[in-house]
């Protein structure tokens, strides 16, 4: 039988900003706000992305246009199964942003922004519960999820929100995940319990300074402040750690901002998306190695002999 295409998954926004600062921080509204529907719009597999920590409006729908290009790039809409919407979340992630946007210097309200992200987890929570489930049933909606950066500490604080009932959730990506990882060990608050998801995939590279500079100055500020219990140094999207949660997929060369147009990320979710597709193979990064002289074997003389006649 011949793989049959679907039509494009059709574009939603959901956002949490306020009215009175749509595209700059601004407080968590009391609800998310669904100007396009999606509630309504009879979607069966919904993909929500979630920017990050210190994103406008603007430059989070910058980031998300890069994503959904790389992601048709990837062939989404040709995969015989898969989201047929897509959702585009908007938070006031960026309340203590600063003029010259320096990710060290903005590390400083890093802790006034982890607020923000639990606020908005428990908006998006409420309403993830609240969609009308087809036929009835729970299981009949599933929900995906690609996020960045503080955004996958969103995404993760929303699942452990949702009780029995909620939708199934199929496909989660976290792409340098700003996440403590001592907060997701086995048996720790952020691992998800009963809305897990069916695949957990998560892409981190050493090459991220954020993560290895600005993150720890504003967990120890967190610290500091009660947010956080205590003074996370590590997040997941830095090595991977740790190893029982998810499914590796390094980067070798990304920084920070480089998630949303990655095409390989890109393609590694669209396959997961199907579970009879061969997941594609990611290229190891292997460094040059000079290889040792060769060895030279010293020239020996053959005394000549002189043979009797």
């Amino acid at each position: 039988m011949a793989e049959t295409v679907r039509n494009k998954p059709r574009t939603f926004r959901l956002s949490v900003r306020s009215d009175l600062e749509p595209n700059h921080g601004g407080e968590v509204r009391d609800e998310v706000y669904d100007p396009d529907r999606l509630a309504m719009s009879g979607a069966s597999h919904i993909l929500i992305l979630a920017h990050g920590f210190n994103n406008t409006a603007k430059e989070a729908q910058e980031s998300y246009n890069k994503q959904l290009e790389a992601l048709q790039e990837a062939g989404l809409d040709k995969r015989p199964v898969g989201p047929d919407a897509i959702a585009l979340f908007q938070w006031p992630g960026d309340l203590a942003i600063s003029p010259i946007r320096n990710a060290i210097i903005d590390s400083l309200g890093y802790s006034l922004d982890l607020r923000q992200a639990f606020k908005a987890a428990d908006r998006l929570a409420d309403f993830l519960a609240s969609l009308p489930k087809a036929g009835g049933e729970p299981a009949a909606l599933k929900i995906s999820f690609i996020g960045h950066s503080l955004g996958c500490r969103l995404i993760l604080e929303a699942l452990n929100r949702l009780n029995r009932g909620a939708p199934s959730f199929d496909v989660v990506s976290l792409m340098a995940a700003a996440v403590p990882v001592e907060l997701i060990l086995a048996g720790k608050p952020l691992v998800p319990r009963i809305a897990v998801p069916r695949r957990l995939l998560k892409f981190f590279s050493e090459k991220d300074l954020v993560l290895q500079f600005a993150f720890p100055a504003g967990q120890q500020l967190a610290s500091n402040q009660g947010i956080e219990r205590a003074a996370y140094r590590e997040a997941v999207g830095r090595h991977g750690n740790p190893a029982g949660f998810g499914e590796p997929n390094p980067r070798h060369n990304n920084g920070h901002s480089d998630y949303w147009k990655d095409k390989v990320a890109a393609k590694v979710f669209v396959s997961t998306l199907d579970p009879t597709a061969p997941l594609p193979l990611i290229g190891r990064e292997i460094g040059a190695h000079d290889l040792p002289a060769q060895n030279e074997m010293p020239g020996r003389e053959m005394q000549s002999r002189n043979l009797p006649r």
